[in-house]
């Protein structure tokens, strides 16, 4: 009778309940983690395990294997490394069960079909100091899941929650996103719209407002062969790349749909791919816009791509990948694993947005790394100005990372990320087969046209930077003592302001409704308009945004508690200047240009988060 109510309860909690936070054997741990992954990082860096393919989130069972790879050369670490790497080993090797006020879950062993049923709760405040209340930007959210095995090489989960919000009403024309956060760090933590205290039946793109939403992330996964076949199905946030933030495919990019798979014929070699259904919204300049048909109309959009990475000596790591976003229609060609989707696209017909890149990494083994990354989403080699010629989208990241002597667990990076105008945009499909949009006036002229921007929700798939950007990063981090981590960075971000320097946005182009006349190649801001010149600083306004950030988490998982705390501090100070008219680069300081600084503190804890 006991074994038939666990059944029963089973069966209950799994139709309501949730995870793919931390399956009992392949289910994936999230790119959230992000102490995690950038600990199993430093490992690589020191030279403690060999390389790991750069395409995340890792099964558990994969994080475990490394772990106790890592945990082979304990001898060489000081004791409070080994201290940070048994927390580790605790909770995603031994991983053994603990009373519900410390772990939060309940237990339903089996030696086929194992079961953990739990909760969370949390929440975040951040707002800028010098303007509180009008700054002022909140979040909580308490979930359910539910996760485990069906027989020795599948697991399930299934991870649901609630959550409130309340963001500033920030002027569109001039931020990208709330002001009361660090510049280009929000992104949202909901699903679709939210719904508004004051009107629950509608839907909104940013709760500028008191709104409540909600997230889910279901997952099915495989392993076989220890690790080396992974097969995955599953909506969840993906980070595919080395550096500081990938450039085709970042951790903060939207969660969506996809079906992965990712194959380790030799050692040193590991194929990734992955091909989902993208998810409509505006982006953060454009919300006021968002409608649940009159945006997602134009965003019926697929996302394919495939990555190859070879890394055949421990100095050295190679990797190509090709990407595709094209409107919804069952592709063969992209679905397939191992087919280029550059190739694909050539043999099939120019409808879609294609895109490729790689990175080159050196490394002096336990030392130093170097790296260099390239986003190629368009360019014309044949162009006799290929530098100034705005049809010319891509992107670039270099950069150096190294381990701090004396510091444990630790890691320095410089890097430098350079986003050109255009890049991640796409121009509207007026014409695209299978996606005809009604003519209301009769006059061969559609009421709107298909966009396939390199987006998913509104936000970039790639680096979260806006178009016509680049960025100096300096930053340490450092996992100091087990359930303590310090971080701290430099940023220097400069943009083209929008309004003054085309393609500075992520908006689409080439299309407007009311003027037949405007095409790709005949707008006057779009990427291919005969005569118009991109000159980086040069053009017209810029940002300059200088950005000093300190904080610290502390895990009282090593008191056997359950509870995690955040606290960071960013000093913000943003100047503009406009050297088309000026000749040189002093601040503005005058009218809707005058100098600002903010002083963002944000605050976050958690109970069982995971």
């Amino acid at each position: 009778m006991k074994e038939v109510i666990k059944g029963i309860v089973f069966i209950l909690l799994f139709c309501f309940a949730a995870s793919a936070a931390m399956a009992q054997s392949h289910n994936a741990i999230p790119v959230e983690q992000e102490a995690l992954y950038d600990f199993l990082d430093m490992a690589q860096l020191r030279n403690l395990i060999p390389v790991i393919p750069a395409a995340r989130p890792y099964p558990r069972s994969m994080i475990a294997q490394s772990l106790k790879e890592l945990n082979t050369h304990r001898g060489s670490l000081s004791v409070h490394e080994q201290a940070v790497l048994d927390d580790y080993m605790a909770r995603f090797v031994e991983y053994k069960d603990k009373p519900f006020n410390q772990d939060g879950n309940f237990r339903f062993p089996n030696d086929s079909f194992p079961v953990t049923l739990g909760g969370y709760v949390g929440g975040v405040v951040s707002t800028d100091m010098g303007h509180f209340k009008k700054r002022f930007n909140g979040a909580a959210y308490a979930g359910l899941y539910a996760f485990g095995d069906m027989g020795k090489y599948v697991s399930w989960g299934l991870d649901f929650n609630g959550s409130a919000h309340l963001c500033d009403n920030y002027p569109t024309t001039s931020s990208y996103g709330p002001e009361g956060w660090e510049p280009y760090t929000y992104t949202k933590t909901w699903d679709g719209g939210l719904h508004p205290l004051a009107t629950l039946s509608q839907f909104w793109q940013m709760p500028v407002d008191l709104a409540f939403g909600y997230r889910i992330y279901p997952e099915l996964a495989a392993s076989f062969w220890n690790n080396r076949v992974n097969l995955r199905f599953a909506r969840m946030r993906h980070s595919w790349g080395v550096g500081e933030g990938s450039l085709h495919l970042n951790a903060n990019a939207l969660p969506f749909f996809a079906l992965e798979t990712s194959f380790t014929p030799i050692r040193w070699l590991s194929i990734s791919a992955l091909t989902g259904v993208l998810e409509y919204g505006e982006q953060f300049r454009t919300y006021a816009d968002y409608g649940i048909k009159s945006t997602s109309r134009e965003q019926q959009n697929m996302f394919s791509i495939m990555q190859v990475e070879a890394y055949p000596f421990p100095w050295l790591y190679l990797s190509f990948f090709d990407a595709a976003v094209y409107l919804k229609r069952p592709e063969p060609a992209y679905l397939f694993p191992f087919m280029s989707r550059f190739l694909a696209q050539n043999n099939i017909g120019d409808y879609d947005n294609l895109m490729m890149g790689g990175s080159l990494a050196l490394s002096w083994p336990g030392l130093l790394r170097g790296y260099f990354s390239v986003f190629l989403d368009e360019a014309r080699f044949n162009s006799p100005d290929f530098l100034h010629n705005p049809a010319n989208m891509y992107s670039l990241q270099t950069g150096i990372q190294a381990p701090i002597p004396g510091l444990p667990w630790s890691k320095l990076t410089f890097q430098y990320t350079r986003i050109e105008p255009f890049t991640y945009t796409h121009y509207y499909l007026k014409n695209a087969p299978g996606y005809t949009p009604p003519d209301s006036n009769g006059d061969g002229h559609p009421d709107y046209a298909m966009d396939t921007g390199y987006m998913n929700g509104g936000e970039s798939l790639g680096y979260g930077l806006e178009p016509n950007s680049d960025e100096f990063l300096l930053q340490v981090k450092s996992q100091f003592r087990r359930g303590i981590n310090l971080h701290g960075h430099y940023r220097l971000i400069r943009h083209g302001y929008p309004g003054s320097v085309r393609g500075s946005t992520f908006e689409a182009w080439g299309f407007d409704p009311a003027d037949p006349s405007i095409t790709p190649d005949l707008d006057p801001d779009g990427a291919y308009y005969d005569g118009n010149k991109k000159y980086f600083l040069k053009d017209g306004v810029y940002e300059w945004y200088h950005i000093v950030s300190m904080g610290a988490t502390l895990d009282t998982r090593r008191w056997n508690e359950s509870v995690q705390f955040g606290l960071d501090y960013s000093l913000v100070f943003l100047y503009y200047t406009n050297y088309a008219s000026n000749g040189h680069y002093k601040p503005l300081n005058t009218g809707a240009f005058t100098n600002q600084v903010r002083n963002i503190v944000t605050f976050s804890a958690s109970i069982s988060p995971w």
